[in-house]
């Protein structure tokens, strides 16, 4: 074979090889990779516009507002499908909690806190007064053990070793309960005089934790009641709620809070202007009233201006403001007794 047919077989050779590799990579990136499992979601939590969720391998996944880099992506892009948190932890998370801007997770080394979004003042408890932070900060230089944790407004608590309840950011009502109104707290101070908690909840300027004596003691701001202690008057401490013993769970939102009894009654106290008590009134009250026409309850939750409860037959009752329909009963109408959310089917 001469020298220059042998050089034209050996370039059709390259150009055949050529096009088969160039035919695979076509192949395979017309393919493209196998399409995930969907994380399994273990719990969630909402804002004032988004909603973080934790999956079963410890990933938090957020997605809605992130003006205030609330969806910890490290942007402030609006998600309209969930974004990852780069949450920094290989092990990743064990629980999540959310107030209105910004949101906490316990983490499973150590049960330490990280959180994210709003920190205008101190609510992320990092040292810092930074108008937010896009992606996670660890809480304190040496914050561990965390077995509950509850954000508020522009504040936060946790439950931290030896069931001691511990809060830092916005105090100028008391919110932290160190027993002063100096403000912010940077870092967590432990709440003063409450001894022991099981449980805890976090308002705009207020919070509630039940005692190991399954009563509930609040403090912070008190100007609709939501202190539950018969006064409309902030507390720089923890006060009784009155008229409330034996509790199994509390929660609060903007101004108001809910309790469910050892007896699974409902009792709620503080703000009632769109009738969030359901006692059939709408004054505010400043001790604890029993939410009437709903028993043998088994979760509660509450919003800004309506509560809801889960019944045991896994129906759920709502009462209070209903001008988006939060209410779920097909209607506008507000209600200051519950009714039940109609579902499809």
């Amino acid at each position: 074979m001469s020298a220059g047919c042998a050089n034209r077989r050996r370039a059709g050779l390259l150009r055949r090889a050529a096009w088969v590799a160039a035919a695979g990579l076509a192949l395979l990136v017309a393919a493209g990779p196998a399409a995930a499992d969907p994380p399994r979601i273990v719990q969630v939590a909402a804002g004032n516009g988004h909603t973080c969720a934790l999956d079963d391998t410890g990933a938090v996944w957020c997605w809605g507002r992130n003006d205030k880099g609330q969806l910890g992506d490290g942007t402030t892009n609006y998600r309209f499908l969930p974004a990852r948190v780069l949450l920094g932890e290989r092990w990743g998370a064990r629980a999540i909690a959310s107030g209105p801007y910004h949101v906490c997770a316990i983490l499973r080394v150590l049960r330490r806190v990280r959180c994210w979004g709003a920190n205008d003042w101190g609510q992320l408890g990092d040292g810092t007064t930074s108008s937010h932070r896009a992606t996670p900060v660890l809480v304190g230089t040496n914050f561990r053990s965390v077995r509950a944790i509850a954000p508020g407004g522009g504040h936060t608590c946790a439950i931290g070793r030896r069931d001691r309840v511990l809060c830092w950011g916005w105090n100028i009502h008391g919110e932290v309960g160190d027993g002063t109104n100096t403000s912010p707290r940077l870092q967590p101070v432990e709440v003063v005089g409450l001894g022991e908690a099981t449980a805890l909840a976090a308002g705009e300027s207020h919070s509630c934790a039940i005692t190991d004596t399954d009563r509930t003691r609040c403090w912070g701001g008190n100007i609709r009641g939501q202190l539950g202690d018969g006064s409309f008057g902030d507390r720089l401490a923890p006060v009784w709620v009155q008229e409330l013993a034996g509790i199994k769970a509390v929660v609060s939102a903007f101004a108001h809070s809910c309790a469910i009894t050892q007896t699974d009654r409902a009792r709620c106290w503080g703000a009632n202007d769109s009738g969030q008590l359901g006692n059939r009134g709408s004054t505010d009250q400043p001790v604890a009233v029993l939410v009437q026409g709903l028993r043998d309850l088994s979760a509660l939750a509450t919003g800004q201006f309506h509560s809801c409860a889960v019944t045991p037959s896994g129906g759920v009752r709502c009462w209070g403001g209903n001008w988006a329909g939060q209410l779920g009963d097909g209607t506008s109408t507000p209600s200051l007794v519950p009714v039940d959310v109609l579902f499809p089917g």
